[in-house]
């Protein structure tokens, strides 16, 4: 088994979502979005990058 890859919520944000870090807020604020929780390590918040592009896929909308 392999381990999931994380990386830091700062990096994520920017990297893979590329949002403010108040909408990234206001999407762990609310728990209809179900945006991935991510994991604490030492105090610190990281996201795995794939499960953040699978909620970004399962959320896109037409524009």
């Amino acid at each position: 088994m392999t381990r999931p890859e994380y990386m830091p919520a700062a990096r994520a944000r920017t990297e893979i979502l590329g949002v403010s870090e108040m909408t990234m807020w206001r999407w762990r604020q609310d728990p209809s979005l179900g945006f991935p929780p991510g994991v604490k390590i030492r105090g610190r918040l990281y996201y795995a990058p794939s499960e953040l592009r699978d909620w970004m896929e399962r959320n896109r909308v037409a524009a």
